[in-house]
């Protein structure tokens, strides 16, 4: 537990760092940028500092000219009774807050592996529900310009796997599911030119593999669950996913095929009749689909010099985060 609460404490001072770093810097960021900051965000809430903390005493040795002391995992009110090893009640407090602390340790554990397993239950139900019902909806989609499209989408991204194109059938949504066997399931549309911006939009996904990031992040919502930063993060992951999309497919668009891409999700939003998990976390949120919509609309021309200069500060946010390796105790090593 004590590595957990490490964990998602350094994650959440990351997470916040990043929110304070995206209003600072919005109009040096592309949403491409947002995208791979929040990657990192998202591992950091699993990989733990405590890897660096020997590197980091070693750093502030060299540079303080004193020796540093290994604890050895003696903390607190323990490491005070260790160097009074030789008084026998100082020995006694210590095993009395040991025992106390390791009964609240165990309540704590139980809590938090109860709602674990109840909210990790939940959600492969509702996963296995979700993908079933889609499936349901959808035929093959034998369709010669389309699997043109994709094997030129492949090259251009330098995507080497295998994609499956389906068609559903009555929903308005468009989506790339699997992570083994990657599938994009189209929804109908009215043109061609429609058609060509729904398959970049999701033959992105597959090629950034976001549908494993999803999964990687449910299992975050799961192990966190106790942490309310982690829905922010999944709310904004969600957003920035979708929108460095949109950021691709109109890369080299004219304002009037800009206006057709954001019209195409709003009515796609219109027409959706189910919020699922599978397919986008923002669901039928129309304020989210016209802060896409503006995005789309209003295209960020961002130098390289104000690039680096964002980057820059973030890289700078990472590594004072990686300070909090020295919280883990001696023995985590």
């Amino acid at each position: 537990m004590v590595y957990l609460l490490l964990i998602t404490f350094a994650g959440s001072i990351l997470f916040s760092s990043y929110l304070i770093w995206q209003k600072l810097f919005d109009n040096c960021l592309t949403e491409a940028m947002k995208y791979r900051a929040l990657n990192i965000v998202l591992l950091e809430y699993l990989v733990p500092w405590g890897w660096l903390k020997r590197s980091y005493e070693m750093l502030f040795t060299i540079f303080s000219g004193t020796k540093t002391v290994n604890g050895a995992g003696i903390q607190g009110t323990c490491l005070a009774a260790a160097c009074l090893a030789e008084v026998p009640e100082a020995k006694r407090e210590c095993w009395i807050l040991e025992a106390g602390n390791s009964k609240w340790i165990l309540l704590v554990g139980i809590v938090w592996g109860s709602g674990v397993i109840t909210i990790s239950a939940a959600k492969v139900v509702r996963y296995f529900y979700e993908r079933r019902l889609i499936l349901a909806l959808t035929g093959e989609c034998n369709d010669d310009s389309l699997e043109k499209m994709v094997k030129d989408l492949k090259e251009e991204l330098g995507y080497k796997g295998q994609v499956k194109l389906l068609r559903i059938f009555g929903e308005k949504i468009s989506l790339a599911i699997g992570v083994k066997e990657p599938t994009i399931i189209l929804q109908e549309t009215g043109s061609v030119r429609e058609q060509n911006f729904v398959l970049r939009h999701e033959m992105l996904h597959t090629a950034r593999r976001d549908a494993f990031l999803m999964l990687f992040l449910e299992l975050l919502s799961c192990l966190h669950w106790f942490n309310p930063l982690i829905y922010i993060l999944r709310r904004n992951f969600a957003f920035v996913k979708e929108t460095s999309c949109d950021e691709w497919v109109i890369r080299r668009c004219t304002k009037e095929e800009c206006t057709i891409y954001a019209k195409l999700i709003t009515d796609s939003l219109r027409g959706q009749r189910r919020n699922l998990m599978i397919g986008s976390e923002l669901g039928k949120d129309y304020r989210q689909a016209i802060r896409r919509v503006k995005l789309i609309m209003n295209r960020k021309e961002i130098g390289w010099l104000r690039k680096c200069a964002a980057v820059s500060c973030f890289v700078l946010l990472l590594a004072a985060d990686s300070l909090t390796a020295l919280l883990y105790p001696a023995f985590f090593l």
